[in-house]
């Protein structure tokens, strides 16, 4: 093991562990500290167990090659991350990563791309958009973007690469939150009732409109995940369709696992629909619906009533803003819809669980007021 330094200093109230190593990298020696030990027993625990791993760690770290190309890099990546991610977004990511990057970068040797080549390859994206009239949305851009950063940086971290060249270009896209893409309860109540005539897609939309779900956890969702007599919908899983298979999973996030309160007319409406669909396994799927049949409602409801083209995706931000225009705090709404909010909002958390039927009984009367 290479050689090491380590020191335990107070640090006011607290103590520090200060540590030096040559670095696998450039053979030089590097210093750098652990913060926010409450005991030096702690600090001296973490030394003892902790600090010759991550030094063992650093040994382990390849020098680049200075002839390996991008291609071969991602081979490497895609192994990386098989091991670490869910198929769903291991799926996602090889589909941007062999329609979108490699065309452009499979044969560059890493070392030598440049700020210029990742520009270039900006500039290559748009033609290749505006030549095929299928415009990409600001948020796919900015994904396809940030998934070539991540692979440079996997080369940073583990091939010896010393700098992203991503870190100095110009991004293209924006983030999910800069669009403004949602309806107003009364544009949803267009679209609901134009798609009416199909009441497995008409639930499905009102799930994810009053509701805030994601696609893949409405999906998801079983009869004994709604609780009729504490008007509560849970959700715990969520559902894609892979290679011609159905796979369910745990949802997005830790966060994403929630319960939530349903309003009166929601309930009333899930109700008459399981009545409808007769005797059925309690842990079946409700809405055996597909992604692409959730799709075609949408164009067919907008064209029908007339309002704006909105993603699915978007009933979420509809559901988010419309808890904003009624007065629900952040705080309240970030666990509802399965977000990680700032640490305030986990200060407060406790007081979303007081509020969860009052912010229901908000959307019973909104939807009541709109529907008259």
């Amino acid at each position: 093991m290479s050689e090491y330094r380590s020191l335990v200093k107070k640090d006011g109230d607290k103590y520090r562990v200060f540590y030096s190593y040559i670095s696998p990298k450039d053979g030089k020696r590097h210093r750098t500290c652990k913060r926010g030990f409450k005991l030096k027993k702690d600090a001296d625990k973490w030394v003892k167990y902790d600090l010759p791993n991550i030094i063992k760690q650093l040994e382990h770290v390849e020098t680049l090659d200075e002839n390996l190309t991008m291609g071969e890099l991602i081979d490497k990546y895609k192994h990386h991350i098989s091991l670490r991610l869910k198929p769903t977004t291991i799926a996602t990511k090889e589909h941007i990563i062999d329609k979108k990057i490699l065309p452009f970068f499979k044969d560059k040797v890493v070392y030598k791309i440049s700020v210029k080549d990742v520009e270039s390859w900006h500039d290559e994206l748009l033609i290749a958009e505006s030549r095929s009239g299928n415009k990409y949305s600001p948020t796919y851009l900015r994904t396809i973007n940030n998934q070539l950063s991540a692979i440079l940086n996997y080369a940073v971290r583990k091939h010896g690469l010393k700098h992203n060249p991503m870190n100095d270009a110009e991004t293209i896209g924006c983030h999910e939150g800069d669009e403004r893409d949602f309806w107003e309860v009364e544009e949803y109540l267009k679209f609901r009732d134009a798609i009416s005539d199909k009441p497995i897609f008409y639930y499905a939309y009102e799930v994810l409109f009053w509701c805030g779900l994601r696609l893949g956890e409405m999906q998801a969702l079983t009869a004994e995940d709604i609780d009729f007599e504490a008007m509560t919908l849970r959700v715990d899983e969520s559902y894609a369709r892979l290679n011609k298979q159905d796979i369910i999973s745990g949802p997005k996030t830790k966060t994403s696992k929630r319960t939530i309160a349903i309003h009166d007319d929601l309930a009333l409406e899930l109700k008459e629909y399981l009545e409808s669909l007769g005797p059925i396994d309690q842990k079946a799927r409700i809405f055996p619906v597909s992604k692409s049949g959730m799709h075609h409602e949408m164009e067919r409801g907008c064209k029908l009533s007339g309002v704006k083209k909105i993603t699915i995706h978007g009933l979420r931000h509809s559901h988010i803003s419309m808890l904003m225009e009624i007065g629900v705090p952040v705080v309240a709404i970030a666990p509802r819809v399965g977000q990680k909010r700032t640490s305030m909002t986990m200060h407060y958390g406790h007081q979303y669980k007081k509020r969860a039927r009052e912010i229901a009984n908000n959307i019973n009367e909104m939807a009541g007021k709109q529907s008259v």
